[in-house]
């Protein structure tokens, strides 16, 4: 029995069947079941199954796991996957390029996927599948944030509220972020600090929380911050309870990536978001277009524009 069969006898269109077989979210557990118990009955439910099989395979490639913001686009993009009729295989590099050419490697000439998400790659060989770069590329086609407007955003919004005394907290992986809040400082007009711009040799909310313990032992504080990431920022948030300080009353601080945890804190992080359920959809509606073009590897950019989100950890100067 064919498809098209199979879909008129249960009343549904040749599509549902198919996404049905594929794992694909867009299907209800009550259709998918019909449809299901009249492949059964008609004696081609295994040969359907095995459709599975043969769905498109896309590789992510991230950097790693550890990072909610990764964890968070991660299932997002195996998600949006499924609803492409596709199947996602993950693999982490520990930000290690040696590792990331073995990958690519792998997946391009043993594993034959059909195509390839990954972060940042600092890889300029072309190689026989389609590759979908997230981070500005000239040889893949790449999914960019443009973060710049958001930090200047955020830094007028420190403004508004009298704030001039800014420090950045930043972390190895982190450099790029760091250069940006410097060039918009100066777009701005406001002193950049050395003392102020700190990076700390760990990660997560253990390097907010060590860099902002050496920014409340300055002879003059800084009165905001501006953390390279959340998880930053939510290590920063404890220093300062644990120092006797609150914010926004004696410090105001704000995040990137706005991941989920941030509108609960018991000050609710003002933070940028850059819409990751859309972003993501993004980024695998292109690797598919690139696997179904004619054409075969098209070239092209998209920039995702990011958006400060105000909540309550930024609030006036104290004293003004």
């Amino acid at each position: 029995m064919n498809m098209s069969k199979l879909a008129r006898l249960v009343g549904v269109s040749v599509a549902t069947v198919s996404k049905a077989f594929s794992g694909s979210k867009e299907i209800s557990d009550i259709t998918r079941e019909k449809i299901f118990s009249v492949a059964r009955e008609e004696g081609c439910y295994d040969k359907y199954c095995k459709a599975l099989y043969t769905a498109p395979v896309i590789a992510i490639i991230c950097p790693e796991f550890k990072s909610r913001y990764y964890s968070e686009q991660l299932s997002l993009l195996e998600s949006e996957i499924r609803n492409h009729g596709g199947t996602a295989i993950v693999a982490c590099t520990d930000f290690d390029k040696d590792r990331q050419e073995e990958l690519l490697t792998f997946f391009t000439e043993y594993s034959k996927v059909d195509g390839i998400i990954m972060y940042s790659p600092v890889t300029d060989k072309k190689y026989s599948v389609p590759i979908v770069s997230i981070g500005e590329h000239d040889v893949y086609s790449c999914v960019t944030l443009s973060n710049k407007k958001a930090t200047y955003e955020a830094i007028q919004h420190f403004k508004e509220y009298g704030h001039r005394d800014i420090a950045f907290i930043s972390e190895p992986h982190t450099s790029g972020s760091l250069e940006r809040f410097a060039e918009i400082m100066k777009e701005c007009n406001l002193p950049i600090k050395e003392e102020y711009m700190t990076s700390s040799k760990h990660r997560f909310e253990l390097a907010g929380y060590e860099a902002m313990e050496r920014l409340l032992s300055l002879p003059k504080p800084p009165t905001a911050v501006i953390a390279a990431y959340d998880d930053i920022a939510i290590g920063a948030m404890k220093c300062i309870r644990d120092r006797g300080k609150k914010v926004p009353d004696d410090i105001s601080l704000i995040g990137y990536n706005d991941i989920k945890e941030t509108p609960y804190l018991d000050v609710p992080l003002t933070t940028v978001t850059s819409y990751n359920e859309d972003f993501c959809q993004v980024v695998v509606d292109l690797v598919f277009e690139q696997i179904s073009s004619p054409a075969g590897n098209i070239h092209k950019k998209i920039n995702i524009s990011t958006e400060l989100v105000k909540r309550g950890s930024v609030g006036p100067v104290k004293g003004e």
